[in-house]
């Protein structure tokens, strides 16, 4: 069905195409069928440049229905050689990362941009999120923020939360001795 939406000129300007493309791509991801995943990522190239926002309800509902992403996104993020979808569902992610560092932005569309920036590597966000878990950030951003850089399992997080740390205000500081201690590697 979400294939078949996607190709749906007509569809796409309609009210609530935007949040139904999203529950679709949910329920896509939940399924965790790494192919399937993969077609959704293809129909990306679909939606026109004016579009992007429901290229992007796919991406986030991709998001929500795997947590982190698995490897399907790790491939996708990493490939020599990305199809045209993948390259689209980067420039999604390379995009939402730069919207989270953008302090103009709406502080909703900056949390979302959060979680979509996660879908990166580390290597490739690292010091966005660091940025972005200093006290001087909007509390709501700086606990997304700090959530998604938890979610990471490179021994360098819990040394980056920890240089961290001065910068933390006490609400964040409660937060990431949470995310220290749920891996016993970062106790």
């Amino acid at each position: 069905v979400l294939l078949e939406l996607v190709k749906n000129d007509e569809f796409h300007a309609a009210d609530g195409a935007r949040d139904m493309l999203a529950e679709l791509a949910t329920l896509v991801a939940r399924q965790g069928d790494a192919d399937a995943i993969l077609g959704v990522v293809g129909s990306l190239v679909e939606f026109k440049p004016s579009e992007q926002p429901l290229a992007v309800a796919i991406v986030r509902g991709l998001n929500q229905g795997l947590s982190r992403g698995g490897k399907v996104f790790q491939t996708i993020m990493s490939a020599d050689a990305p199809t045209p979808g993948e390259q689209r569902f980067r420039q999604i992610v390379v995009d939402a990362a730069r919207i989270a560092a953008d302090s103009n932005a709406p502080r909703a569309q900056r949390i979302d941009a959060v979680q979509l920036a996660g879908l990166s590597p580390l290597g490739d966000v690292r010091d966005t999120l660091v940025a972005l878990i200093d006290s001087r950030q909007p509390p709501e951003v700086a606990v997304a923020a700090l959530d998604v850089l938890g979610r990471y399992r490179e021994p360098q997080v819990a040394g980056l939360i920890v240089a961290a740390w001065p910068k933390l205000s006490p609400q964040l500081r409660a937060e990431a001795v949470g995310l220290l201690a749920l891996r016993p590697e970062r106790v």
